[in-house]
């Protein structure tokens, strides 16, 4: 996460957006569950002194069927007046077309976007005709991903490169993933 401030910046703040849970999604774990996890993230990232916030309503809001990213565009652009960019990682460059709400190709033509290059994929943006988007590089970024701490915690593996120590305590504490 700092690697983002430090190639990007003019960004202002980071405000992380859970979801509800997706069905295009195996979270191994219930709401509730992600719900301590993301407390733990976050104190984690503040004792660290980075800046990010935490903004909890498509994650609370257990009205929601799904939650879309244009659904996301239009509560920030309603709420805080702002037009944000959403920052993914650049292997859902491919299958951004396919995402719900995405009316017209709203999410590649219209939404402001930050890619980052994640390690194994070499993905141009532009081969899926997406636009309003930048590519962030940063320097060192290990090849992490949450499948693959979900997989090895679940046949016993380390994962202590790949996660914090206190969230490796919360899910030792309750059991999470096995």
């Amino acid at each position: 996460v700092s690697g983002i401030f430090e190639t990007l910046e003019d960004v202002d703040r980071v405000i992380l957006l859970p979801s509800w849970i997706r069905d295009d999604k195996d979270f191994w774990i219930n709401q509730e569950q992600r719900g301590l996890l993301l407390q733990q993230f976050h104190k984690d990232l503040l004792e660290q002194n980075l800046p990010i916030e935490i903004e909890n309503y498509f994650f609370d809001w257990k009205n929601w069927g799904k939650t879309t990213t244009v659904q996301e565009n239009k509560y920030f652009n309603e709420i805080y007046n702002i037009h944000p960019e959403f920052i993914y990682w650049s292997d859902v460059i491919p299958n951004i077309t396919n995402w719900d709400g995405n009316i017209d190709r709203y999410i590649e033509k219209v939404l402001k976007k930050i890619f980052i290059s994640r390690p194994g994929y070499d993905i141009n943006p532009e081969e899926f005709e997406m636009e309003n988007y930048r590519i962030a590089h940063i320097k060192d970024i290990p090849h992490l991903s949450s499948s693959l701490a979900r997989e090895r915690i679940q046949v016993g593996q380390s994962v202590e490169w790949i996660l914090d120590p206190s969230i490796i305590k919360l899910i030792q504490e309750h059991t999470l993933y096995q």
